[in-house]
């Protein structure tokens, strides 16, 4: 009788191991697949998602620039049709430049922008160009600053180790409302650092760092000599999810990331860095060894989209207005159904499209253990403690924090407001 011959284990390098782990919200994301793949899935809630919605005049949009570079005898040829840059499509860079020139009084040039696969892409690259083991023999670690942030930063780094990250300060600011903000005080003690890494707006909180905060931070930057990365998916010019005044200053120690995956274009994998040359210029020569260069077709359509201004109208037309309805229905939804016993806030409307509630006290041993709660109750949410990098696991305040996506039907996020209310008033 013949036996399965078994499939032998393949033999890892140590960077092998630590990028086929699953980081942050991934250890997760695979539970939530099965979940809605089992036949007994009907009715349950999807409030995990991080999928943009499709919205139809954003779609028709792209579509409409797409027919018409199609219909240009040499658009394929231009822009598939042979390699190009490391750096990017040369039109869809111009046009970039020009936006940000004319909206932020910026004095930048092609220069000082490189396109990426996808910011993430981009800021594997910049964390493995200045962090981790340096030349002379000492290391030098990433530090991010504002937590809760972003998951997928805890993946990017080759040693894990090479990692610091602040507890944040919590501020009330209403009955139902609260703040996070950055220890600047904590911040002052990191100096062994190759890059400071944060999202503003924040995935997941919601939380835009204030002028002040970044001005700390660009100062901390230039006092080390080092980069500080700002992730700009949620913010201005596009897709401008911003509920809160939020300026962007460009300076010779600040990278900004951006992309297009939030307007409309997330399987384009577009990603915008912009910075001083002398980041620029490594964060290419990376690229260059990694993949030559981006996928160009996606940078074709969208440097009419943002040449024309029809990318930012939008996003002031159809995008931010959609998306700050939904986080008004949430706040509804939450102070009618939420049980009166219950102590709980939602962090400040700043922007995005997440909102993130922390309940006090809640009775259950962390937050995995409220996931599995809330899945009870036919809900699914990301808790909160896998967007936390480097506080003690025993501060309870990460297992009292869930991520709601506002990427839901009206009635699903009505109804899943309902089931996280049952949830949470009794264990």
């Amino acid at each position: 009788m013949l036996t399965q011959r078994q499939t032998p284990i393949p033999r890892y390098s140590v960077a092998g191991e630590r990028f086929r782990a699953r980081t942050g919200v991934r250890r997760i994301m695979q539970d939530i697949e099965q979940t809605l793949a089992d036949r007994n899935a009907a009715g349950i809630i999807n409030l995990s998602a991080g999928n943009p919605l499709r919205i139809a005049p954003v779609a028709a949009m792209w579509r409409r620039f797409l027919s018409a570079e199609l219909e240009r005898e040499t658009a394929l040829d231009e822009a598939i049709g042979r390699y190009g840059s490391s750096r990017g499509y040369f039109p869809f860079i111009a046009a970039v430049v020009d936006c940000y020139n004319e909206h932020y009084g910026w004095n930048i040039t092609e220069k000082n922008v490189v396109i990426t696969p996808g910011s993430q892409s981009g800021l594997f690259y910049v964390l493995n160009a200045f962090c981790g083991a340096q030349p002379d023999g000492t290391s030098r670690r990433v530090c991010y600053p504002q937590n809760p942030d972003y998951t997928g930063y805890q993946g990017l780094l080759w040693d894990p180790a090479q990692i610091v990250a602040l507890r944040p300060q919590i501020e009330l600011t209403g009955e139902h409302q609260f703040r996070y903000g950055l220890d600047i005080d904590a911040l002052a003690d990191v100096d062994d650092v190759g890059c400071f890494v944060l999202s503003r707006p924040c995935n997941p909180s919601g939380n835009v760092a204030s002028d002040q905060e970044m001005a700390t931070l660009m100062a901390r930057a230039e006092a080390l000599d080092v980069p500080l990365v700002v992730d700009g998916a949620y913010g201005p010019p596009f897709p401008n999810l911003v509920e809160v005044p939020m300026s962007l200053t460009f300076g010779p120690h600040v990278i900004h990331s951006t992309s297009l995956s939030k307007c409309g274009l997330p399987g384009e994998r577009i990603g915008i860095l912009i910075g001083d040359e002398r980041w620029i210029e490594s964060i290419e020569a990376f690229q260059s060894n990694a993949c030559l260069h981006s996928s160009r077709l996606g940078q074709l359509v969208a440097s009419q989209a943002i040449a024309t201004g029809e990318l930012e109208r939008l996003a002031g037309e159809e995008i931010r207005p959609l998306y700050s309805r939904k986080r008004a229905l949430l706040g509804e939804a939450m102070r009618a159904q939420m049980p009166a016993h219950l102590t709980w806030r939602l962090h400040e409307a700043h922007g995005a499209l997440f909102s993130w509630l922390w309940v006090e006290q809640l009775p259950f041993a962390d937050g995995w253990e409220a996931y599995e709660r809330l899945k009870t109750e036919g809900v699914l949410c990301v808790p909160g403690v896998a967007f936390f990098q480097g506080v003690p696991a025993t501060w309870r305040h990460q297992h009292e924090t869930v991520r709601i996506s506002l990427t839901a039907s009206d009635e699903d996020l009505v109804e899943g407001v309902r089931r996280i209310a049952a949830a949470f008033a009794s264990p």
